[in-house]
């Protein structure tokens, strides 16, 4: 008698435990009607950079960055997509995060080398992003990038704060290098407060670039 009832036991807690994977497992479809972009297109922005470290064997090196240090730029608002095809963490991803959103330039009128301009629209776009549905922004992230080693990945993790949303950029490289960008985001405007790039090479210092919105 007590063997079957450890058995009803145990088929029970077998149906929890899978129920619990099947919904974590399960992909969060993302309610579009609560999204809007509180910016618009021609709207600018100015960035004081600072920038530190040293790389001189990785796939960037420290001639690239330090030179920006104690400049500024100038960010122009070029194009802001459209939710038609945004459901899901995928689908945000593809279409919010990673499409180019802006141009940038040096606040004195001169233009960037490509390298920095590529940089700069890349994480500035990634941060410039939609509002009225955080917490389900939020949810359709983790709230960390995994630790460890993971060549030829990236990941994406967000957390919503009182004041801000935190959202970062994670990649892996091949050849013992990795880097992203993580940025805190105004709940209000969608727009970046702060952006941090970095760059990890071996034991090299890392590479860091943070721009900070002015005013």
């Amino acid at each position: 008698m007590k063997r079957s009832h450890a058995v009803v036991i145990a088929v029970c807690l077998i149906g929890i435990v899978t129920v619990g994977v099947i919904i974590v497992l399960q992909p969060m479809v993302l309610n579009t009607n609560d999204l809007s972009w509180a910016i618009d297109v021609g709207n600018t922005y100015e960035f004081d950079i600072s920038a530190w470290g040293e790389s001189y064997g990785g796939s960037f090196k420290s001639s690239q960055v330090l030179p920006l240090n104690g400049t500024s730029i100038t960010v122009t608002v070029t194009y802001l997509p459209a939710f038609d095809n945004v459901n899901d963490a995928e689908s945000f991803s593809s279409e919010i995060i990673f499409r180019n959103k802006v141009n940038c330039s040096f606040t004195n009128g001169t233009a960037l080398d490509e390298w920095a301009n590529t940089t700069f629209c890349r994480m500035i776009s990634g941060c410039l992003l939609p509002i009225g549905a955080w917490s389900s922004l939020d949810r359709l992230f983790p709230d960390d990038t995994p630790g460890g080693w993971n060549p030829g990945e990236y990941a994406v993790a967000t957390i919503l704060y009182n004041s801000w949303f935190f959202i970062e950029y994670k990649w892996w490289g091949s050849i013992d290098d990795s880097g992203g960008w993580r940025g805190d985001v105004s709940l209000s405007t969608g727009t970046p407060l702060s952006i941090v790039w970095y760059y990890n090479h071996g034991l090299e210092e890392p590479l860091t670039i943070e721009l900070t919105l002015v005013g």
